[in-house]
């Protein structure tokens, strides 16, 4: 979190690449060209509904760790995949907006995607 309470996606202390996110350090600032400037208002647009990105990351790694210690690795890849695409939605309506009805409906599909996936017969 920057000093001016804005989330800012920057690079480790020391790298060679610029700052990217809502401030000054913009990646349109760095770059100067149109495509970055698009670039910087849709971060700028998914952050209010999907949370700052460091928060949601964490809290989506988190999760996804439940999972591989509760023995995600027994499954098949579409349902790996669709874990790890929940972790996602779970921890974009943590993070962000959990009036957005969006995340729910994406939530469900990868529920529904990894149960399609699999034959009949529990």
């Amino acid at each position: 979190m920057a000093a001016n309470g804005e989330d800012r996606l920057s690079p480790q202390s020391g790298a060679d690449v610029p700052d990217i996110g809502p401030g000054n350090g913009t990646l349109a600032a760095a770059a100067g060209d149109a495509a970055a400037i698009a670039l910087d208002a849709l971060i700028a647009a998914h952050q209010s509904s999907h949370g700052s990105f460091t928060a949601m990351a964490a809290i989506a790694q988190s999760l996804k760790a439940i999972f591989a210690a509760a023995g995600a690795a027994r499954f098949g890849p579409v349902q790996r995949e669709a874990l790890d695409q929940i972790a996602v939605k779970l921890a974009r309506i943590c993070a962000g907006d959990a009036t957005c009805a969006d995340h729910w409906r994406d939530l469900a599909g990868y529920c529904w995607l990894a149960a399609r996936d699999l034959a009949d017969g529990c």
